[in-house]
């Protein structure tokens, strides 16, 4: 099942149905109501994480150096995480 849902990005699409929630809390609408209204801790940092990466990233010319630090950062860990499912087998 865990290979099925890693192939099918299960974990992504969840990701992006908590951070729709965040959004619509933060922008005070109603799109979809459907979502679930509990919200970890660890998703509102994900979420904050990446307003910040996008409001970077309207400032791109200045800051610049910034991205390419976080977005690294990023890299190094997915990389360490497919190292480690492969030697975990």
């Amino acid at each position: 099942m865990e290979d099925i849902r890693r192939a099918q990005g299960v974990q992504k699409r969840e990701n992006n149905c908590t951070y729709a929630v965040l959004a619509r809390e933060e922008l005070g609408t109603q799109w979809y109501p459907f979502l679930k209204q509990s919200i970890s801790d660890d998703s509102r940092k994900g979420y904050a994480d990446i307003c910040g990466t996008i409001e970077l990233g309207m400032n791109y010319p200045e800051l610049s150096g910034q991205i390419r630090k976080r977005n690294a950062k990023k890299k190094r860990k997915t990389f360490s995480q497919r190292l480690l499912s492969k030697i975990r087998g």
